[in-house]
């Protein structure tokens, strides 16, 4: 019996600290893809090389202090040490996993997306689970958040329509959407998305800009309402929830789409 498809995001605030990429974290999260291997088969997209590329970049004083290197060059500085650090939570459990940096352009490639696609299921026919994260040195970020909701939220989504995925679970620090009386949304039923879209609105002009991401729960639900209307199930959940959990709607915020 063939395995069920999930793709699992994790934002930079659920996989990384002051120093450079959580080991802790990661081990929760390669335990819980372990946990579900026999009934899914797990694809993983992670943020953090932004994140971690800050912490290993130390400028050469000589002179004038250079300006702060862009968020690209970040990127390139940590995405080596993102993958890294899930292959060695992942192999704790015996899970092999592969990276790929990629972007929308090639999902939506004529000539590319078919080899991804393929590559993609190639790995998981072999048990190998793909950690996917954007290609941000390649990417143009304003273009993509327009067209898709924001950087990796976006790229899980994608990904997730490209390969079938019947699940889509998007993980941060926070968890789930909290209504106005600080109790988190089991379910955010199509009608009440606007209300939701406002809510998240008004806090995320309140928001610290020094936060690490830079998807933010609107793009989360966005992303999450898009793809849930071409039938994949999709969450909002707290980093570390038990993905089965998730799934049986005791934990996080599954966004509904309009029904057809």
């Amino acid at each position: 019996m063939e395995k069920e498809l999930i793709v699992l995001k994790w934002g930079s605030d659920s996989v990384t600290d002051n120093q450079g990429m959580d080991e802790a974290r990661l081990n929760d999260a390669a335990r819980e893809i372990d946990i579900i291997r026999e009934r899914y088969a797990a694809v993983v997209v992670s943020s953090g090389a932004v994140a971690v590329g800050k912490t290993l970049w130390t400028p050469h004083q000589i002179g004038e202090v250079p300006p702060e290197p862009s968020l690209q060059v970040y990127a390139m500085i940590g995405s080596g040490l993102c993958f890294s650090a899930w292959q060695k939570a992942l192999s704790r459990y015996d899970i092999p996993s592969g990276q790929l940096l990629v972007t929308h352009n090639e999902i939506n490639s004529p000539i590319e997306k078919p080899v991804l696609k393929d590559a993609l299921r190639e790995c998981i026919k072999w048990g190998i689970v793909p950690v996917i994260n954007e290609n941000d040195a390649l990417s143009i970020e304003e273009l993509a958040k327009l067209a898709y909701g924001g950087d990796n939220d976006g790229i899980a989504g994608h990904i997730a329509e490209l390969l079938g995925a019947t699940t889509l679970i998007i993980f941060t620090g926070k968890g789930g959407l909290i209504d106005e009386s600080g109790e988190e949304v089991r379910v955010l039923s199509d009608d009440r998305y606007d209300w939701a879209k406002k809510l998240v609105s008004s806090r995320q002009r309140r928001e610290d800009p020094r936060k690490k991401g830079r998807g933010g729960m609107a793009s989360k639900l966005h992303v999450c309402h898009k793809y849930a209307a071409l039938g994949i199930r999709s969450f909002i959940a707290q980093a570390g929830s038990p993905i089965d959990m998730v799934i049986d709607g005791e934990t996080g915020t599954e966004i509904v789409a309009k029904a057809a």
